[in-house]
């Protein structure tokens, strides 16, 4: 049984990683939302959504497998 980690940098770091990646998710889906109730053309977000989604899941997956690794 590995000792109990109380404060792990690592995960720190992937953790507010993946947070931003969520944030600027929301903020581009809320600019989306603002153009299509302006008429506007909101299909300029799809690709922008894509690839912040990409990176999301980089920044998921890269904070699981740390604490499954290291088990903090």
């Amino acid at each position: 049984m590995q000792p109990e980690i109380l404060l792990c940098f690592e995960k720190q770091r992937l953790l507010e990683a993946f947070t931003a990646a969520v944030h600027e998710i929301m903020l581009l889906q809320q600019q989306q939302v603002t153009d299509i109730i302006n008429d506007d053309d909101f299909s300029r977000f799809d690709l922008l959504l894509h690839l912040a989604n990409e990176r999301k899941e980089l920044a998921k997956y890269a904070y699981l497998q740390h604490v499954d690794e290291h088990g903090c």
